[in-house]
């Protein structure tokens, strides 16, 4: 959960004011073709496909699940990234092959974090 109230506090805000500009340049364009009958409409119809894709972004950021994949050689630190990243000891780490499985993880609202093994009954 604090992964997502994250990333949703710092991409959001930016993506929030890049839309609100493209939203303004599209006005300030239609309101220049009409009152100075200039042919922009190419600007404009790049403003437009801008915009598709800012929304695009935005509802992606909004997601409440993400998948991020991490992968790389036995100990590179895969574990200890995953780790700094949520702000908890919740993967085991060190040297040597500690983790050595593949993993899910997912988001709950409890404070303490806990894992689940395939042949858990929880």
């Amino acid at each position: 959960k604090q992964w997502y109230q994250r990333r949703v506090a710092i991409t959001a805000g930016i993506f929030a004011k890049f839309e609100q500009y493209l939203k303004d340049l599209n006005t300030f364009i239609s309101d220049t073709c009409i009152h100075e009958q200039s042919d922009l409409s190419g600007d404009a119809m790049d403003v437009r496909n801008m915009l598709g894709q800012i929304s695009s972004i935005v509802e992606v950021i909004d997601r409440d699940h993400m998948k991020v994949a991490f992968f790389g050689r036995t100990s590179n630190g895969k574990s200890t990234v995953i780790n700094s990243m949520l702000k908890d000891q919740i993967l085991p780490s060190g040297i040597g092959h500690t983790t050595n499985c593949f993993l899910s993880i997912t988001g709950v609202d409890v404070q303490e974090p806990y894992l689940l093994r395939p042949d858990s009954l929880d």
